[in-house]
């Protein structure tokens, strides 16, 4: 069985963590990785709206509200997840 520090955490605190389901949770993971890692760099909305469409073809239009809603649900919960499996790595 795997780990889930992150649902250790939900079930500790009484929390249920229930799928995401906007625009950018239901692209492929490598692309919510790429714009996790840029918006971990500070790129703005629009600068990685424009990487995205001059780099890779989208499977639906992603707007900046889009964008922002992804910073502060998935994006959040990524960088909890990242922080708990660096304390885990560390231990």
């Amino acid at each position: 069985m795997v780990y889930n520090p992150l649902g250790a955490l939900n079930a500790m605190f009484g929390w249920h963590q229930h799928p995401r389901n906007g625009k950018v949770a239901r692209l492929p993971g490598p692309m919510r990785e790429l714009i996790n890692l840029w918006l971990q760099d500070g790129l703005t909305y629009r600068q990685i709206l424009q990487k995205l469409t001059s780099t890779v073809a989208l499977p639906y239009p992603l707007s900046e509200m889009n964008l922002s809603n992804w910073f502060h649900g998935g994006y959040q919960d990524w960088r909890k997840t990242r922080r708990l499996s660096c304390l885990d790595f560390e231990i």
